[in-house]
């Protein structure tokens, strides 16, 4: 009986991911050490080369954060397994850039030769 195997496939979940909310999946490790994965443990470096915890107790294979989050700012991600031993060693490391707000439209303007009764058309350029 040993530590687990570090869990597999960490990567971002676009699908969750956005300028205010990260989110992240991987897969149960392949080699759990004799016994049952307890959870999982998410680490994070907000930009400092320093890895911190950011949320133990992790039961399922998702994760997702809405601590808060600078625009435009890298933040990487690593996970843990655990079981009745201790905790495996990282998985592999997710790189996730923060989006940042797009600026405004510009230009906004009413097409009149396209603006009739009940139809309103509006152009503008993007930002």
């Amino acid at each position: 009986m040993t530590n687990p195997d570090p869990p597999s496939s960490l990567q971002n979940n676009a699908a969750v991911t956005s300028t205010s909310v990260i989110g992240l999946t991987w897969a149960a490790p392949a080699i759990n050490g004799g016994t049952p994965v307890i959870d999982y443990r998410v680490s994070w470096d907000q930009g400092t080369s320093a890895f911190v915890e950011l949320a133990s107790g992790i039961t399922a294979t998702a994760y997702t954060t809405n601590a808060p989050l600078t625009a435009g700012t890298r933040y990487k991600f690593k996970v843990e397994s655990r079981n009745a031993y201790g905790f495996s060693s990282f998985s592999n490391e997710v790189s996730i850039l923060a989006a940042k707000v797009p600026t405004k439209p510009l230009d906004l303007a009413n097409d009149e030769a396209r603006t009739g009764p009940g139809t309103i058309t509006i152009t503008w350029s993007p930002p």
